[in-house]
């Protein structure tokens, strides 16, 4: 998409080297969602990072996948322990849609 915003990035994480973390503080956002492959590694790494950066992290269970299940859900369990939260995509859509509908009445 034309408006779409890209980020090309060479190393496990997404804040590494790139302009990411400025992207997301100029649209003011605070929280961000993960998702892709591999989970227990550029999704791992990224999702850590942001959350030592001060943004809220959600990992998205079914939107991440790694090469053992094992990996997927060790990393999955290590997260939601000591950096953020862990929940699935149907979950995060339901908050998210509670979330702006409060904001238009309010």
């Amino acid at each position: 998409m034309p408006s779409e915003i890209t980020i090309g990035n060479f190393r496990y994480n997404g804040f590494y080297g790139t302009e990411l973390e400025n992207i997301l503080r100029r649209l003011g956002r605070d929280t961000i969602a993960i998702t892709g492959v591999a989970t227990n590694v550029c999704c791992g790494s990224t999702a850590r990072d942001g959350a030592m950066r001060d943004f809220k992290v959600i990992f998205l269970s079914d939107c991440n996948a790694a090469f053992t299940s094992e990996e997927h859900e060790s990393t999955l369990e290590n997260f939601s322990k000591h950096f953020g939260l862990v929940m699935d995509s149907k979950t995060f859509m339901d908050r998210a849609r509670t979330s702006v509908s409060r904001r238009k009445v309010g």
